[in-house]
């Protein structure tokens, strides 16, 4: 093993609280699964509860999961994550959870992540109701993801109310940029990219667009993020 693997080892040991990782990993999941410690859990990572479930469908692997642990420019490991389970909350693969993040899966809610999922510094996820991301979904920092408006409203003449939560439900091999506001009913199709600051609040049906503004319409048609780390290197150098 390289020096440079073993220093971004021990960076990741530096970062992970022992005695929080061991403990939710057994709370949360069956022995057979928890023994594998797929779950690391930062030194800043507050769980506020686990009265709900969390599972993982799929192949389990040691750190598969983590909170407030692998770090990129944006990230500041002095900032908390917070984590409440009280619902449903199911992983199908890797997932990281930079620094600065809340998970909220509130009773009677769930929450689907597919493989590939990364959540970037300062962002939210909340959950009454439903949501879902497909396999492949990056998201950068300051995003929010509600699938409620925690409140209802009324039609003043008819006195018509409407429901405040909706599913959201978000493709495969999706980019959302920095400060998007993904609000309740949200469908985003596979290949999308969501532009900085949008404000998606509908459905999309075409794939492989780019969304934006405030509320989001299609921009263009026919893109998509390259997510492949090799094709990245050989564009960047042919782009210098």
């Amino acid at each position: 093993m390289s020096h440079n693997n073993l220093y971004k080892i021990w960076l990741v040991i530096n970062r992970v609280s022992i005695v929080k990782t061991l403990y939710y990993n057994f709370k949360l999941l069956p022995f057979k699964q928890a023994k594998k410690l797929p779950l690391l859990i930062g030194k800043n990572t507050i769980v506020r509860s686990t009265k709900g479930v969390l599972k993982i469908d799929g192949h389990v692997k040691t750190g598969m999961i983590s909170f407030g642990v692998l770090l990129i420019f944006r990230d500041d490991i002095r900032k908390r994550n917070y984590i409440d389970i009280s619902g449903e909350v199911i992983f199908k693969g890797h997932a990281i959870f930079h620094t600065g993040t809340i998970l909220k899966s509130s009773k009677g809610s769930k929450i689907i992540f597919g493989d590939n999922f990364k959540l970037g510094a300062d962002s939210v996820i909340y959950s009454e109701k439903s949501i879902s991301f497909g396999e492949m979904v990056e998201m950068s920092w300051n995003v929010q993801i509600l699938d409620t408006d925690f409140h209802f409203i009324e039609k003043i003449d008819t006195k018509e109310s409407f429901p405040r939560t909706k599913p959201i439900s978000i493709g495969n091999n999706v980019w959302i940029g920095n400060g998007v506001c993904i609000n309740k009913g949200t469908i985003i199709p596979n290949g999308c990219i969501v532009a900085s600051r949008s404000m998606v609040n509908k459905s999309f049906d075409k794939q492989y667009c780019i969304l934006a503004g405030t509320p989001a319409k299609v921009v263009k048609e026919g893109f998509t993020r390259v997510f492949d780390f090799e094709e990245e290197s050989r564009l960047a150098k042919q782009f210098q």
